[in-house]
């Protein structure tokens, strides 16, 4: 099972801020403010969560993308399950054939593809999602672990194209009972950039591609500066039960459930 939370995949396409408006009101600069970093030494591998913007998916780093996807799988990029922090050792590195336009000028594209084969395709009835917490009820400003998970449902291998999980931030979006947006409050939100990677993933029948990190049940609240900078701090979500949302790491051409493009899951905070 998986939980909900506010996120930092890595993927290419468009700014996960994008997804959903922020409220009316809300001024949204394109460069928030990070709270500077310190200056004690991290062990080897070690993460600086406060390097990140408040209210993101807390994610351990994954493998350096030494290896290349060319028309095999590499290790960790198939099975029954799937760590999605490894998913920079499976970009796809098949070339584009060049584009030649109407004057005859010939265009290659610098990105790479997963095959031909891989785009356009309806999963609707093969892909389900999930977002869970590790467990139902957490204090106010409690860290808890969250997982995002996709199952392939066919008793066939089902290869699928993402987008990469550490070059993406997604916004795990909060909403309270009465309808009350909760993942940002103050003067403005963060959204997210990315490259244009894809990423292949083939998972086993059953089998589930699974992204882990730790979530504060906290609203990330931003004052903007008079440089244009916002300096965010975190405010404890009071008691409640929650409703959260993230927009899946999966390539754009491929179509998919309402339920797995956006992915809802549930959380109460309570003393």
């Amino acid at each position: 099972m998986l939980a909900p939370a506010i996120v930092a995949l890595g993927c290419g396409g468009a700014g996960a801020g994008a997804h959903r408006p922020a409220p009316q009101g809300r001024a949204t600069p394109g460069a928030a403010a990070r709270p500077a970093a310190s200056s004690a030494a991290l062990a080897p591998g070690a993460f600086d969560t406060r390097l990140l913007p408040p209210g993101l998916l807390d994610v351990p780093p994954g493998p350096d993308p030494t290896l290349a996807f060319r028309g095999t799988i590499p290790e960790g990029c198939a099975g029954a399950e799937v760590d999605l922090r490894r998913l920079p050792l499976c970009h796809c590195q098949i070339p584009y054939p060049p584009e030649r336009d109407e004057d005859g000028r010939v265009t290659l594209r610098a990105s790479m593809s997963c095959g031909e084969g891989f785009y356009g395709r309806d999963l609707t009835r093969s892909l389900a999602a999930t977002l869970t917490a590790e467990k139902p009820r957490v204090l106010p400003g409690e860290r808890v672990l969250l997982s995002l998970a996709f199952q392939n449902v066919t008793n066939k291998d089902l290869g699928v194209v993402f987008r990469s999980t550490m070059a993406f931030s997604t916004v795990v979006e909060v909403w309270g009972e009465d309808g009350a947006y909760r993942t940002f409050g103050g003067d403005c939100g963060t959204g997210g950039g990315a490259g244009a990677g894809h990423y292949m993933v083939l998972l086993a029948p059953g089998g589930t591609a699974v992204l882990r990190g730790s979530w504060s049940a906290s609203t990330a609240v931003g004052v903007l500066q008079p440089s244009g900078d916002c300096l965010f701090h975190q405010e404890p979500l009071p008691a409640g039960k929650y409703r959260l949302s993230m927009r899946a790491p999966i390539e754009a051409s491929q179509k998919l459930a309402e339920s797995v493009v956006e992915v809802e899951g549930t959380i109460e905070v309570g003393d």
